[in-house]
């Protein structure tokens, strides 16, 4: 799942939700596409 937001804080917030929910990753870039951090949500 993909999607853009105007403050990374709320991408993270959102994105933390979906993966907590679907039992996934939280995958955050920087702005040149590098892979910043990884969270990984797992039961």
């Amino acid at each position: 799942m993909t999607s853009k937001h105007r403050k990374q804080s709320t991408a993270i917030n959102k994105a933390t939700t979906l993966a907590k929910r679907y039992s996934s990753d939280v995958i955050i870039h920087r702005e040149n596409g590098e892979i910043r951090d990884r969270i990984s949500y797992y039961d």
